[in-house]
């Protein structure tokens, strides 16, 4: 089955009538309680 989370098409074998796989569901876990993208280190000037 293809993953209904962002990015590239993907599959995945979906179990209890997920829609998107592990890694989708845990990136918008995090996302939802604020642990989005870890921002870039800028190199010091």
């Amino acid at each position: 089955m293809l993953c209904a989370g962002p990015g590239d098409d993907h599959a995945f074998r979906p179990v209890a009538g997920e829609t998107e796989c592990g890694e989708c569901r845990r990136e918008a876990a995090a996302g939802a309680a604020g642990f989005g993208a870890r921002p870039q280190r800028m190199p010091y000037s």
